[in-house]
């Protein structure tokens, strides 16, 4: 049953892949950027950072295989980038290369109000999100296709290991100094995340439409070489001596809780029809 809700947890994620490979014409690249967007993005700012993606083509992009001129894009994309600079050598220098990239493709910026900072953590705020992205692509200069299909999940972990831009060891938003000094590294259990939400479902889709069943099994087991999640609802389970022996079975039993157990879908799930007929 777990090996089941597994799959179902990827079919979930396989349509989101599949609207997005639609939209782009079957363009792979930008739908693995759509999709490593939103997982940075979180819960708060996933969409977005999704929205984000859709509004800036990674072949722009990849033209651009410098970080300065990507962070330059994506930030002015993002509508977050200052009209004027705060008298830094790296804000004036991304106003000046966005203003040229903006005329040059025609591009339209977003509305910065769509972006939320309030109750989060300073360094899971969207500047810091955007500029640790524009170096995720730049590491993949672009060609997220043959980049991720290849590696495995440590060294996925290693590569994901990005750096924000200088300037945000000591700032969280454009003009206002933070009063620390520390590098915005993407974190462990963000990198995780990535993997699980972004990189696996884009393999997971690419493999499904071009591949083999075995080869689908095999990208679904990459979950097993993950730390396990922690988080309240895992824990309840393991009050319940039902314990996860990989991240394959974490991601099952969040699953089954959020579907089946949270919207008393009883009847759907084996394990509650086993327990009907017993009663």
């Amino acid at each position: 049953w777990l090996d089941r809700l597994l799959f179902e947890r990827f079919e979930q994620r396989n349509k989101h892949v599949e609207q997005l490979f639609a939209e782009f014409n079957g363009d792979w690249n930008q739908v693995c950027f759509c999709l490593l967007a939103r997982s940075l993005g979180g819960s708060v700012n996933g969409e977005p950072m999704e929205l984000l993606a859709r509004s800036t083509p990674v072949k722009i992009l990849a033209k651009h295989n410098n970080p300065l001129q990507m962070e330059a894009l994506l930030f002015g994309q993002s509508g977050l980038l200052p009209q004027v600079s705060d008298g830094s050598e790296y804000v004036g220098a991304l106003i000046r290369e966005y203003n040229f990239l903006k005329e040059k493709f025609s591009l339209e910026p977003m509305e910065s109000s769509v972006w939320k900072f309030l109750r989060l953590r300073p360094s899971n705020f969207p500047s810091i999100r955007i500029s640790q992205l524009a170096f995720v692509v730049a590491l993949a200069q672009g060609n997220f296709e043959s980049v991720f299909r290849s590696i495995d999940i440590k060294t996925l972990m290693n590569v994901l290991a990005v750096s924000a831009s200088d300037y945000w060891n000591t700032h969280y938003t454009f003009g206002k100094e933070s009063g620390t000094d520390c590098r915005k590294q993407i974190g462990v259990n963000t990198r995780r995340l990535m993997i699980i939400n972004a990189i696996i479902p884009f393999v997971f889709a690419y493999v499904r439409r071009y591949g083999k069943e075995q080869e689908q099994r095999n990208i679904m087991n990459m979950l097993s070489f993950l730390p396990i999640e922690k988080n309240s609802k895992l824990d309840a389970w393991i009050e319940c001596g039902i314990v996860p022996k990989d991240e394959g079975e974490a991601q099952a039993l969040l699953l089954l809780r959020k579907e089946y157990c949270d919207k008393a879908n009883c009847l759907m799930c084996r394990i509650g029809h086993l327990v009907w007929k017993a009663v």
